[in-house]
């Protein structure tokens, strides 16, 4: 089944409204981190991650990792156009160092 491409905003919107459906609501400290883009390892994993996010007493960084599981297999990341594998205009620009007479 082919995963649905969504932007940023939508994938973290649907990220954070599983999170408080299922958070313990004790806890008032804990939030869903952003999605950010990363390579896909292989064509079973999704192209996105929201890394660690720091442990809770209340357990909530085990909620936010089983939803990760669940919806990482149904949505990807949509790519923005600068991501996709392209050169950059403008990348001889960074290929000489930068040149600094000392001291200044």
């Amino acid at each position: 089944m082919p995963r649905e491409a969504l932007p940023a905003a939508k994938l973290y919107a649907l990220l954070d409204r599983e999170f408080r459906r299922v958070r313990n609501p004790a806890c008032t400290n804990c939030l869903m981190p952003l999605p950010f883009y990363r390579e896909p390892v292989d064509a079973f994993t999704a192209n996105w991650h929201i890394g660690t996010p720091s442990r809770c007493a209340r357990r909530c960084h085990l909620a936010m990792a089983e939803i990760v599981a669940r919806l990482w297999t149904r949505y990807d990341l949509k790519v923005p156009r600068e991501r996709r594998k392209t050169s950059r205009p403008n990348a001889s620009r960074y290929d000489r160092p930068l040149q600094r007479s000392w001291p200044p």
